[in-house]
């Protein structure tokens, strides 16, 4: 019996361990993701700018790529060179 009353008063403390510990987070959870929120929309506004600036960088790579692939490219051929006898 003794046993068995050991058990019971483990069990009792370990739920009312664990119902401690839920509760705590409960109460912090809200808070944590309202803190977050400003940390997301700074996130969100980088990623943005890095979006335009990426934009912007394959823009110009496209105008360089269209300048010089435009350009006629002059070959000079050289003749081989034929010792005298």
């Amino acid at each position: 019996m003794e046993n068995l009353t050991a058990g019971y008063t483990f069990l009792g403390f370990f739920l009312f361990a664990l119902g401690l510990v839920l509760s705590v987070l409960w109460i912090l959870v809200p808070f944590a993701v309202f803190g977050i929120k400003g940390l997301l929309r700074r996130q969100i506004e980088e990623q943005r700018r890095s979006n335009e600036l990426l934009a912007t960088i394959a823009q110009r790579q496209q105008i360089f790529a269209d300048t010089y692939a435009a350009t006629p490219t002059t070959v000079v051929r050289e003749r081989p060179v034929v010792p005298p006898l």
